[in-house]
């Protein structure tokens, strides 16, 4: 009973609606949103949690969230359920992501901000968003490694921390440039063997799915315990008869009561 009362109850949750679809024969995006998304994600989490709110960003960093030409499509995005995205802008809903991401290219371009020109899907060679870097993942750059290809991300990499953290603008600057040049650059070497910066960013954020799973399990035991305890309970009331109930009952307050003398 248990069960099928579980199941209305989802069955009564789903919501009341129909799936959209995009536009499949719509131009292509110029910038990938999908390693664009993948990118911020790493900068948010690595490199702009070190920053104090108070700090101005250089307005030429790509780094700076105002620069960001999809954040404004990303903030519109509403996750429903599991397999449910939201449009902020029009309310319709998409069973992935990816759908929905067509549908904001397709319907809302217009809601960029045309003053927003960076594409953060140019910086995933920097960020090893797609581990073509990445010494330990990449079975290309073992046991061979392009030295002169490492020192030319290296720079690159170093490039862009300096940009947007100017180590002669002041001591706090001085400070990030030092700390995110050896956090997010220095992978780009053939005798690396710590973790590139998406390893870093799955080794921060795998605590928080095994914290999920844990709960998960939790209930779930839970609920089955409470299931079995309750099956036992009625098969116990079947097979002892109400007065044998009474009798044992009864017998045990008497000798509670002699004890207690």
């Amino acid at each position: 009973m248990l069960l099928v009362a579980l199941v209305l109850v989802l069955s009564d949750a789903e919501p009341q609606y129909t799936f959209s679809h995009p536009d499949m024969n719509a131009p292509p995006d110029l910038c990938n949103r999908e390693k664009s998304r993948t990118v911020r994600n790493i900068v948010r989490q690595l490199v702009l949690n070190e920053v104090d709110s108070e700090f101005d960003l250089p307005d030429d960093c790509p780094l700076d969230p105002e620069q960001d030409m999809y954040l404004e499509h990303e903030e519109h995005k509403h996750t429903v359920l599991t397999n449910d995205w939201k449009c902020g802008y029009c309310g319709k809903h998409f069973k992935s992501e990816s759908f929905l991401d067509k549908h904001l290219h397709r319907k809302h371009a217009d809601t960029i901000d045309k003053e927003r020109t960076v594409c953060l899907a140019d910086l995933c060679d920097v960020f090893v968003c797609d581990n073509k870097y990445d010494q330990r993942g990449s079975d290309l750059l073992k046991p061979s490694c392009d030295q002169n290809a490492m020192k030319r991300m290296n720079h690159k990499c170093l490039a862009l921390i300096h940009r947007c953290f100017p180590p002669e603008m002041s001591v706090e600057s001085h400070r990030l440039s030092t700390l995110l040049g050896n956090r997010i650059c220095s992978h780009f070497s053939c005798d690396y063997k710590g973790l590139s910066p998406m390893q870093a960013l799955q080794e921060r954020e795998e605590p928080s799915y095994q914290s999920r799973f844990l709960f998960v399990i939790t209930i779930v035991f839970g609920f089955v315990f409470g299931v079995f305890a309750c099956a036992m309970l009625l098969y116990y009331r079947e097979i002892t008869p109400s007065s044998d109930l009474q009798f044992l009952f009864g017998k045990r307050h008497r000798l509670s009561k002699v004890k207690g003398f």
